[in-house]
């Protein structure tokens, strides 16, 4: 007579099992981990004119000089720090003063990734400015 052996092993079902609960707990690690901020060109110029703009009432409105300040780790003003674009680095730190009278002076600040530059060109008068890519 044949003698039927039983072996301790994981069945097909529980191995399914196993590896659907293994494949879950990696997804949901992959998938909520901490993302790093990143700031498009586009969203850096929405920031600054408004920031540029409210430096320009303020100054104005309060008849005090306002500072704009452009560092290696961000733009600040009034305390709140304000990050560049993703990868640009500042070619050199600078500030925009901005008068009581609104009267801001000409001056160019560039930041620069891999052989792309991007700089920001502030006109005499009123204040106009534009980003230019190069």
């Amino acid at each position: 007579m044949l003698k039927v052996r039983r072996r301790t092993a994981f069945t097909l079902v529980e191995s399914m099992l196993v590896l659907f609960m293994l494949s879950l707990i990696l997804t949901l690690t992959i998938t909520f981990r901490p993302r790093k901020n990143e700031v498009t060109v586009q969203q850096f110029k929405e920031v600054f004119t408004s920031t540029y703009t409210a430096a320009k009432t303020r100054a104005q409105l309060k008849q005090k000089e306002q500072i704009i300040y452009f560092e290696q780790d961000g733009m600040q003003d009034q305390g709140k720090l304000l990050p560049y674009p993703t990868s640009y680095v500042l070619v050199e730190a600078k500030k925009i003063r901005i008068s009581s009278s609104g009267f801001v002076s000409p001056q160019s600040i560039n930041w620069k990734r891999g052989g792309e530059i991007l700089k920001l060109i502030i006109q005499f008068g009123g204040g106009s400015y534009r980003f230019i890519k190069e």
